[in-house]
């Protein structure tokens, strides 16, 4: 101030010169004192402080400006969306955000200049092209759904909508386009549509494999009974085996439907999965082979899961065979275990503590092409003769059926890592009441069954071993029976899937007039229902049996008396 000789000037004048140097150099807050004297001086004074003043009220509203302006670019910048302008006749991109770029796997650079659909996959260029078109010279876009060509990494699926900016004249100026990423959604819905066709073929599959149980239980008995009589005839005691052989590989066969189509009956326990996976490490190593090692890292500790742990062992064996098939000249298959929450799981909806185990090898991979199907049955990459398509079908139904789901991720020359999520068990095993009744002599037996040639062979077992047998076709029929005036039977032995009464409510109403009647069921399938089969009865007999199991099954039936709970 001393450079403008304030020294020499009045106080008053001083005051005032300083206050202009201070609003000249930006302090717009600052203001001067008024005498009240009403000279000329005060009324300078009055002017500076309008105008420092309106200084302050353009500076805010200049910097609140600039905040929302900021705020505007970064929101734009980094949007969810996809953002981006073109010119109508080159459609090559003047500008575009952030998070467009990052998509692409570019820099900002990278993108500004290029063709818009170079930046997309080649099978989408034609119906964006077509819908650009149709925004330059209509003004309004059809949205398209194209695939992004990613640098680097995984491509994204977008959603595109556009609008045009005319010039004054009219004439196009700019497309604006917004690009929403449905990568996630897609992939949900093909999850969604997987699973789908997974329970048609699932329940297409059931509904064969339990149709074709009764044609093989007619076999399969038949050929007992003729194996029984033929003793000493070498040459039809051959024959007879084939029959026995055939059908036995056909009840395999069935079985591994069924499991896949999560209708195989089941016998579930509560279990520690680190201690089945270690009682059967011995087996897994043997299938594996001198040329490979088995790792197990077993981190579940005391985490217990509800399955049939004869499956789950069957499951992994299934595994551990193809991983073994997938590393010819040897490798590591390697079987880790861990408890983490259902949350980690984005394929399902799934809540609550799991059990996860992986079984991963380091194997050629498995073609990308063939991941979708391969839970498919009678799906095989295998040569003809090497298999039959239904070892991870099998897998795919055991994991279902306990309540888990399983994937599978691959990188060719890297090696296969399938993933196993089962829920963590919340109960224990429930312990199982046995009574001896006091016997009798040729036990009466209901048997209750609608398939005539399954009736009629099951009859002829059992008649063979000295029990009698009523015979009922239908649930019915078994209940007008039951209701006769003196009926008396000692056990009833009941399909559980019958056209009109099931064999379970056959049973409950059955017992409302005979209390203690045991109980015996027999299945091609398990039903969701499976755990109140086992509650009112003393088993369930899977279809196709030998003679010998049913017997076996029948007279524990009959030593153990009353039903469990009565």
């Amino acid at each position: 101030m001393t450079a403008f000789g304030l020294e020499g000037l009045r106080p008053d004048v001083a005051k005032a010169v300083e206050l202009i140097l201070r609003i000249v150099g930006g302090d717009f807050g600052a203001r001067g004192e008024v005498t009240g004297s009403g000279d000329d001086l005060d009324a300078v004074i009055v002017a500076l402080n309008m105008m420092a003043e309106s200084f302050q009220v353009e500076r805010s509203g200049r910097e609140r400006a600039e905040a929302l302006l900021a705020d505007a670019v970064d929101a734009y910048e980094h949007a969810p969306d996809l953002f981006c302008s073109c010119e109508p006749e080159g459609l090559t991109v003047i500008k575009c955000n952030q998070t467009m770029a990052d998509t692409l796997g570019l820099e900002t650079q990278g993108v500004l200049g290029r063709h818009v659909l170079d930046l997309v996959e080649a099978p989408s260029r034609a119906g964006l092209r077509r819908a650009l078109e149709s925004l330059i010279t209509t003004g309004a876009m059809p949205i398209a759904e194209v695939t992004l060509s990613r640098a680097g990494g995984p491509t994204a699926v977008v959603s595109v909508a556009g609008s045009l900016k005319r010039a004054p004249d009219g004439s196009p100026e700019r497309l604006r386009l917004v690009m929403r990423d449905v990568t996630t959604e897609r992939r949900l819905e093909e999850q969604l549509v997987h699973a789908q066709r997974m329970e048609a073929i699932g329940r297409l599959a059931g509904g064969v494999a339990h149709d074709f149980n009764n044609l093989l239980m007619v076999i399969q008995t038949a050929a007992s009974l003729l194996e029984a009589r033929a003793k000493g005839r070498t040459n039809e005691l051959r024959d007879i085996a084939l029959i026995l052989e055939a059908s036995e590989r056909g009840a395999t066969l069935t079985r591994d439907l069924l499991a896949f189509s999560r209708r195989q009956p089941v016998r579930k326990e509560v279990v520690r999965i680190d201690d089945v996976i270690r009682e059967g490490a011995a087996m897994f190593s043997r299938l594996l082979g001198e040329g490979s090692t088995l790792q197990l890292e077993l981190g579940a500790h005391d985490a217990s899961v509800e399955l049939d742990p004869g499956r789950f062992v069957q499951a992994l064996v299934n595994l551990i065979v193809n991983a073994r098939d997938a590393m010819p000249g040897g490798g590591v298959l390697t079987i880790r275990t861990g408890r983490v929450e259902a949350s980690v799981a984005k394929t399902e909806l799934l809540r609550g503590p799991h059990v996860e185990v992986r079984v991963s090898d380091s194997g050629g991979g498995i073609d990308p092409e063939v991941i979708p199907r391969i839970f498919d049955p009678f799906f095989t990459t295998k040569p003809v003769g090497k298999g039959t398509g239904l070892g991870l079908s099998m897998v795919y139904g055991t994991v279902r059926q306990a309540g888990g789901v399983i994937t599978v991720a691959s990188k060719q020359g890297v090696g296969s890592t399938f993933r196993l999520l089962l829920p963590c068990a919340e109960t224990t095993p429930r312990e199982r009441s046995q009574r001896t009744p006091e016997p009798t002599k040729a036990p009466v037996i209901l048997l209750v069954e609608d398939d005539g040639p399954v009736r009629a062979v099951t009859s002829r077992i059992l008649t063979g071993a000295g029990y009698q047998v009523v015979e009922a076709a239908s649930g019915q029929i078994a209940l007008e029976l039951g209701n006769r005036p003196g009926a008396r039977f000692d056990l009833v032995l009941s399909d559980v899937v019958m056209p009109g009464i099931s064999g379970l409510d056959t049973v409950n109403q059955l017992r409302l007039r005979h209390p203690d009647l045991p109980c015996v069921f027999m299945t091609g399938f398990s039903v969701e229902r499976s755990g109140a089969l086992e509650a009112v009865s003393h088993g369930v007999l899977d279809k196709p049996f030998v003679p010998a199991s049913l017997l076996a099954i029948v007279s524990a039936a009959l030593s153990a008396g009353p039903r469990p709970g009565t």
